[in-house]
């Protein structure tokens, strides 16, 4: 069996329910999975400054790079990184090892595109928009991204840092007002679908969506349950 290494704490409610379906899949199966967990230290003044203030996510490049490696070096045999704003350094990752790092944005719009999506509304820190992280891989499949307001934005904006600062549960049975309120306005405005582009975010009860970290999970879940991987 393959071991998977997580660079995890850039979320720590997303490395934890990431971590815990990994488990869950593996219950009643002849053994649980090999995991490592690199849950690197985050500076609260920083995850404020990027997800409030548009503050760049460049000093989070060697930390990542510098988790990538130390992973690989624990034994890891591929890697994920849970997380879509710090995607923007995935390319940066894959440079430093030799082993396959999964992509969670590349996931989400292959997804879309399988269930022949054409126009998604999608929810994610103004960072993410910012660097156009969806918005790239997207236009390779045709795909229009449908993006929130800016009063809308904002509130997610805090919803997220909210999510972050206090690591609640992501699994919920009640989906915050605004929540649905910024959903209903993104499908009025031609949304078929909406991608939950933050792993941060509670996972709205009864919404139709396509959820990355799950996503990310199933992906894992096959490359654990391989005997060998290949770059």
């Amino acid at each position: 069996m393959n071991t998977i290494g997580i660079i995890g704490g850039t979320g720590p409610s997303a490395t934890a329910q990431f971590y815990l379906d990994l488990q869950r899949h593996f219950t009643g199966t002849k053994s649980r999975p090999n995991i490592l967990i690199n849950s690197i230290a985050v500076p609260h003044v920083l995850e404020h400054g990027i997800l409030l203030n548009g503050a760049s996510v460049d000093p989070y490049k060697d930390i990542l790079v510098n988790a990538a490696i130390n992973l690989e070096k624990s034994g890891a045999t591929f890697l994920v990184l849970p997380c879509n704003t710090l995607s923007y350094f995935i390319d940066d990752i894959k440079r430093a090892v030799n082993i396959p790092v999964l992509n969670i944005i590349n996931l989400a719009i292959k997804a879309l595109a399988h269930s022949q999506i054409t126009k998604v509304g999608l929810l994610a820190t103004s960072q993410t928009l910012n660097y156009g992280l969806y918005t790239k891989a997207a236009r390779s499949y045709d795909i229009e991204l449908i993006l929130p307001n800016s009063s809308h934005q904002h509130y997610l904006d805090k919803l997220i840092l909210s999510q972050v600062s206090y690591a609640p549960t992501l699994t919920t049975t009640h989906t915050p007002e605004l929540l649905i309120e910024i959903t209903k306005d993104l499908a009025q405005h031609g949304a078929q679908n909406i991608v939950l582009g933050c792993t941060d975010l509670p996972r709205p009860a009864n919404l139709p969506l396509i959820d990355p970290l799950l996503l990310l999970t199933q992906e894992s879940i096959k490359l654990l349950s391989k005997q060998s991987l290949r770059i």
